[in-house]
């Protein structure tokens, strides 16, 4: 496995956001909104949504360049067409902005089932706006994986665990191997690195360790390459990009001792 950088983009702002969505990379833009890059780090669009803007966490709908942003702070949802730049604000209930959704979701056409760390289904029609409350049974019914994964969560549940989309990181933090839990496979005794990690990403096939010196990606046989991060720079966050030529690694970096400095960079990666 070989590793690449083919791009890279340097930027006096404070860059919280990274989202890839096909050949889209999404970083916001400054505290109110976000930019949209191709996947060479071009800028193609910038869209304003809020004054101020507490994104949670982000959720996608590939085969339609859709995305919703979660800002519980601000007591909404925000819906972003990538292509159009048609978004929605989507106002929340007092009882649903008392709840915390988690990274676990399923998005099906004009409907996303979003799930709570205390095991709830609320279900949100993007043309109305409106959400409900699911049971077990219709979240099954309309998304059977995501119905799975609660399960095993409630199943394995303890400290170590980690809710993400699509799996789960089962990881003691105590050198210990570290699994990994989807809704139908279990990958067992992925060896942790020596270096401190704050983060750990399974994305087609590719497990990644995360640490602000150092990032480590393990492949499906075992294999492991290891990647420094920018002189001045730390590693916060990484997606996977799936591009004409294979598997790209997408990096978000701060600037050490300045909070203001980011780095964003595209590894293409081999073998």
């Amino acid at each position: 496995m070989n590793i690449i950088e083919k791009a890279e983009l340097k930027t006096k702002q404070d860059l919280f956001l990274l989202m890839v969505i096909n050949n889209f990379i999404i970083s916001n833009s400054g505290s109110s909104g976000i930019k949209i890059f191709d996947d060479s780090l071009n800028q193609l669009r910038e869209l304003v949504l809020l004054d101020e803007m507490n994104v949670y966490y982000t959720y996608k709908h590939f085969s339609k360049n859709e995305l919703i942003l979660y800002c519980p702070e601000d007591s909404c949802l925000i819906w972003v067409n990538v292509l159009n730049l048609n978004y929605k604000i989507m106002p929340l209930s007092r009882a649903v902005a008392e709840k915390v959704f988690a990274p676990a979701y399923c998005w099906n056409d004009d409907y996303v089932i979003f799930t709570t760390y205390d095991y709830q289904y609320y279900m949100l029609n993007i043309n109305t706006g409106l959400f409900h409350d699911i049971d077990d049974a219709f979240a099954q019914d309309k998304c059977s994986d995501i119905s799975l994964l609660m399960k095993a969560r409630l199943e394995i549940f303890s400290t170590s665990t980690k809710l993400k989309n699509g799996y789960i990181i089962d990881d003691r933090q105590d050198g210990s191997p570290v699994t990994i839990i989807t809704a139908t496979t279990k990958i067992r005794n992925i060896e942790s690195p020596t270096f401190m990690y704050h983060d750990v990403v399974y994305s087609h096939g590719l497990v990644i360790f995360i640490g602000e010196t150092n990032m480590q990606l393990v492949n499906e046989s075992g294999e492991r390459i290891t990647l420094d991060p920018a002189v001045g720079y730390h590693f916060l966050k990484t997606e996977i990009l799936e591009g004409p030529n294979g598997l790209e690694l997408v990096t978000l970096s701060g600037g050490i001792g300045n909070l203001k400095h980011s780095l964003v960079c595209i590894y293409q990666i081999s073998g």
